[in-house]
């Protein structure tokens, strides 16, 4: 997965979203209170600037184009500014230059990302850079304060479609019944008591569905493995593949180091295909620092790697709640436009399906599907390189559930600064294997640790351990933790 560096975005929306005021996992809920929205609009730049360009100018900005916030210190505060929409910004210090965190609006014009201030001394005064498809620019000012005794910045109620929650008997349902009407599909509730109780949250109450916003980018990805993986992967036998994956997990912490290096980021996925070569159906949550470790931004991802021809297409949801220990589902699968797992030939008929399911928030992506042929034609309209040939879909060789340190550049060894998660743990981890017709946990299955290297200095940054009867979720999950290297 390559950390998105914001080389530009379209629309892409599923569905119209709607967003109103609301509240969120704040430490002390009845202080919680909407984020106001003060910008009164943007300065322009001349449509012939890149957006470097841009971040090389004065910092001089109208008061009209000012957003200034207090946010409480020490907690995570939801910051959202109205901008234009599905454009790609910078969000930067003032005379930082093109350094800074990478945003991507909505539909409706809003960025939005977490602010965390560490003391109340502190104020940060920061320029946000928006530039869209269509070569339009915009700037403003953010001054962001910070106090001990005011209330924290909430995230805005969601607003739109719902998913219905399961009524009868939970049980009584079959897998493809819950697949068909939007659910994520059940696990065994002797085998997997935790999982289960996750699972049952999630279908027993309505839930939010949200847009797709679609993101394409240039930037290197090798689809195969590299040691800025860490956790396990599962080669599929030689006579079957794996048509789907599954993994249940809390949102990990995230702490930013050696700020001075970098951006921070890490990336927890699950997918199919690309541990042994070949293209790659991945996705999960991203966490995104800036270089002063005081913002970031937390989103859901997915993406198709083409094996050997155009690399990557992400899609990707913006500006929805989500916070650390949120219980988190997801599934990825692909095959035909029922969601029927198979093969299908490997060709432009392949449908990718995936599921992402924030139980805590109360939002999910829904299943949502697109043609591997959809992923290849919005990179050559993206790009512009209607040259773009599609090579080859997924064949399911491998299994993979990883915590990643993304790559930030086009050279192939360039990477983030990997942010202090401290332990993190996956659990209902398992792969749908085609030569049995069933799911299979990763542990009756031929499987790799992987470790993740500073190929620099050599110092071990990340592994992934295999859960025992001892591990806080069994013996089926899996535990990631973050190694101290300075």
């Amino acid at each position: 997965m390559f950390r998105r560096t914001g080389n530009t975005s379209v629309p892409g929306t599923l569905f119209v979203l709607g967003l109103a005021a609301c509240s969120n996992n704040a430490p002390d809920e009845t202080s919680s209170i909407p984020v106001e929205f003060r910008n009164a609009g943007p300065s322009r730049a001349t449509q012939d600037n890149t957006l470097a360009e841009i971040a090389s100018e004065t910092d001089s900005i109208p008061a009209s184009s000012m957003t200034q916030l207090t946010a409480r210190v020490g907690v995570d505060n939801y910051v959202s500014i109205e901008t234009l929409p599905n454009a790609t910004c910078l969000l930067r210090q003032v005379g930082e230059g093109g350094k800074g965190l990478e945003l991507l609006s909505d539909s409706r014009g809003f960025v939005a990302f977490y602010y965390r201030p560490g003391s109340a001394e502190i104020v940060t005064n920061d320029v946000l850079d928006c530039h869209d498809s269509n070569g339009t620019f915009a700037r403003y000012a953010v001054q962001l304060q910070a106090a001990t005794d005011v209330p924290v910045l909430s995230a805005p109620r969601l607003q739109g479609p719902i998913q219905p929650s399961l009524k009868g008997d939970p049980m009584a349902v079959t897998q493809q019944e819950l697949l068909d009407a939007g659910y994520p599909m059940r696990p065994d509730p002797e085998q997997e008591p935790q999982a289960y109780r996750t699972w049952l949250s999630a279908v027993t109450k309505p839930t939010i569905i949200l847009p797709s916003e679609t993101v394409a980018s240039t930037t290197y990805r090798n689809p195969t493995y590299t040691p800025n993986w860490a956790g396990v992967a599962a080669p599929a036998l030689s006579n079957s593949a794996y048509l789907a994956a599954v993994a249940y997990w809390f949102v990990p912490s995230s702490e930013p180091r050696n700020t001075a290096e970098g951006n921070n980021s890490l990336s927890f996925w699950a997918g199919v295909g690309g541990f042994l070569g070949g293209g790659m159906w991945q996705g999960g949550i991203g966490d995104d620092w800036s270089p002063g470790g005081m913002q970031h931004v937390r989103y859901p991802w997915v993406e198709f790697i083409n094996a050997s021809g155009p690399c990557c297409l992400q899609n990707g949801w913006n500006g929805y709640p989500m916070y650390e220990g949120d219980d988190y589902i997801f599934e990825a699968l692909f095959g035909q436009s029922n969601r029927y797992p198979a093969i299908t030939g490997n060709d432009n008929t392949q449908y990718l399906w995936v599921l992402q399911w924030n139980v805590t928030q109360g939002w999910t992506t829904g299943w949502q599907g697109w043609t591997v042929a959809w992923f290849i034609n919005q990179y050559r309209d993206i790009m512009k390189d209607q040259s773009s040939t599609i090579v080859s879909g997924i064949s399911g060789n491998s299994a993979e559930w990883v915590v990643e340190r993304p790559q930030v550049a086009t050279n192939p060894t360039t990477y983030a600064v990997l942010p202090d998660f401290g332990w993190a743990a996956m659990w209902h981890v398992q792969a749908f294997d085609r030569a049995s017709w069933s799911w299979s946990p990763y542990r009756v299955r031929p499987q790799r640790r992987l470790y993740m290297w500073d190929g620099g200095t050599g110092h071990l940054l990340a592994t992934g351990e295999y859960g025992t009867e001892y591990s806080s979720y069994g013996n089926g999950s899996i535990d990631f933790w973050w190694f101290n290297y300075n």
